[in-house]
């Protein structure tokens, strides 16, 4: 089964530093839960809600988790392929959009994480290669 859980950059909360990643389940549109198991509790941190992603279940070439968001490199024989992952509606999977179009099945261990767009927004203004 496919862990869900989401991450978002923290707001000052207490115990948390300044948009350091918070990891758990969404609790609300800016706001999510980190449970402990052992002590059978939660607590709730205010993120900031443009910085939310949801985990895709697969893990880039480092091991590292894909999010919702995050820009990852495809290498190929011939090329270097970069995208934006985002859920499509239509085909109901995570995907990652090129600049025309969608890499299809590209979303495994043979790609890499290079980054996330709320760490690093310029990516917003960067053509993504195709």
């Amino acid at each position: 089964m496919r862990e869900i859980k989401f991450r978002g950059r923290s707001h000052d909360n207490e115990g948390k530093i300044e948009g350091e990643w918070i990891y758990g389940f969404l609790a609300g549109p800016d706001q999510i839960m980190v449970w402990n198991e052992n002590k059978a509790t939660g607590q709730m941190f205010q993120v900031y809600p443009e910085t939310i992603g949801q985990f895709t279940g697969i893990k880039d070439e480092n091991g590292k988790g894909i999010y919702d968001g995050d820009t990852i490199e495809h290498k190929t024989a011939y090329d270097t392929y970069t995208g934006i992952v985002s859920w499509s509606k239509t085909q109901m999977k995570f995907v990652c959009h090129l600049g025309g179009g969608i890499l299809n099945g590209a979303l495994s261990e043979f790609v890499k994480v290079i980054s996330d767009i709320p760490e690093n927004p310029e990516l917003l203004e960067a053509k993504p290669k195709c």
